[in-house]
């Protein structure tokens, strides 16, 4: 690990006295430079981003006011296909990072790492649930701040007539997000629409059941 630098002045002064007198002092040096934003990734596509220049986009107008103590969106989306079908399909458009290229797949732990890359876990032994599989992933927008919401997804048990629902849930990292440009539908609804195209799957239905409700004469507000 690398050492850190040594502060000038008298930031620095009192962090030599402080480590000879063995104790411990958290100090903020005048003058220093700020922090780094965060970094978006390279080759991200800013369709995928609510918010950067006015839209006429409808996935960009369904905001959302705190429904999770913050800006939020869950969806079920109902794919015609059997549930090791959609999860695959699934799993291969997070790893290929999403149909914008901004989501980062997350690890799962331990030995349930098994798809591929995208941060799904597979549950198809639970005893515990019927579910069959949990996915997790980063969406970084575009633009000036790199904002990151979570997202979640649940592939849940095909029904007898060949039919998998996926419970799409995206949040907003940042506190206290109120609308967020709608960008947390925004992230299921390309999400669902990429998992569709890789697999060749047929959506057949989609419902929101928390936040991002249909909204009429939405203006879409640009991100600063």
């Amino acid at each position: 690990r690398a050492e850190p630098a040594m502060a000038t002045g008298w930031g620095g002064w009192a962090l030599g006295a402080c480590a000879f007198l063995g104790c411990v002092l958290v100090f903020t040096r005048c003058g220093g430079s700020a922090p780094a934003p965060p970094v978006g990734i390279q080759g991200a596509d800013p369709k995928g981003t609510c918010g950067l220049e006015p839209t006429e986009d409808p996935e960009c107008a369904r905001p959302d006011y705190g429904s999770c103590g913050n800006a939020c969106c869950a969806v079920v989306v109902t794919f015609g296909a059997n549930g090791p079908a959609v999860a695959k399909a699934l799993s291969g458009t997070l790893a290929a990072h999403g149909p914008d290229k901004s989501y980062i797949p997350a690890r799962t732990w331990g030995p349930f790492f098994t798809l591929d890359a995208g941060g799904c876990r597979d549950l198809t032994q639970s005893t515990e649930t019927s579910d069959q599989w949990l996915c997790q992933a980063t969406h970084v927008t575009s633009g000036k701040h790199h904002f990151k919401d979570t997202v979640n997804a649940k592939v849940m048990a095909t029904t007898r007539d060949g039919k998998t629902d996926v419970l799409l849930f995206s949040a907003s990292d940042i506190a206290g997000a109120l609308g967020d440009a709608s960008q947390n539908y925004k992230n299921v609804a390309q999400l669902a629409k990429g998992v569709a195209r890789r697999g060749n799957l047929t959506v057949l239905g989609e419902r929101a059941v928390l936040g991002c409700p249909r909204q009429r004469g939405y203006a879409v507000p640009k991100r600063e």
